[in-house]
């Protein structure tokens, strides 16, 4: 299997993984292979504003570092996606989407080791995976990571969102979702097996990642 975007063309072995921007052309180049395809908001993987650009139709290989866990845990997902409760699906998601955030960075040669970077993923993370709290405030986010309100505030005063309105904008996405009936997400994107293609039809404002698994079996 091939896909190519962006001036970039990935041939992908068994376990690989490529990035696609859904907003921009693309061609795929396959036989009968099965796929998984996760769609990711970009705001989540932490990447530059040039970063999806430069990573789109580019191999990560899928055999060893920060990529193999990503495709690994895709084959798993594939498999049991409907035996996941909602919150199970919520934590897997916070992993998931930080390990692909890692193999990107990685792929950039971006260690992305600051404190405040780490700090800030995991506290998305701890989000992620709590939207179905009623109680879930910044004062509860803070204590849970042992800081103050005043310290989570200043960690996110650089970012898109704050803490507050991060917790707003993630449950009425999970709201909007439930209400159209849309698939059950591990995390924040769709998993979706053998239609490489499905990501181009989604919202702007995310990514897919495309593990190429063509032994997968039930």
């Amino acid at each position: 299997m091939s896909a190519e975007q962006g001036g970039n063309t990935a041939v992908l072995r068994p376990g690989d993984l490529v990035l696609i921007d859904p907003v921009r052309p693309v061609r795929f180049v396959t036989t009968a292979t099965t796929t998984v395809t996760m769609l990711v908001p970009k705001r989540l993987l932490r990447l530059g504003p040039d970063a999806a650009g430069r990573l789109a139709g580019v191999r990560i290989r899928g055999d060893r570092g920060p990529g193999a866990l990503v495709s690994s845990l895709a084959r798993g997902m594939a498999r049991s996606l409907a035996g996941f409760r909602a919150d199970e699906a919520d934590r897997s998601a916070a992993a998931v989407i930080e390990l692909i955030a890692v193999a990107l960075s990685a792929q950039l040669d971006d260690p992305r080791s600051v404190p405040d970077e780490a700090l800030r993923a995991r506290i998305v993370g701890f989000i992620e995976a709590r939207l179905a709290d009623r109680v879930l405030t910044p004062a509860k986010v803070a204590a849970a990571h042992h800081m103050s309100v005043r310290r989570l505030h200043k960690l996110f005063e650089e970012q898109t969102l704050t803490v507050a309105a991060l917790i707003r904008q993630r449950r009425l996405e999970r709201c909007r979702a439930d209400l159209t009936g849309t698939d059950r997400t591990v995390g924040v994107g769709r998993c979706h097996r053998d239609s490489p293609s499905s990501c181009e039809t989604d919202i702007r404002p995310r990514v897919a990642v495309l593990s190429y698994l063509p032994k997968l079996t039930a």
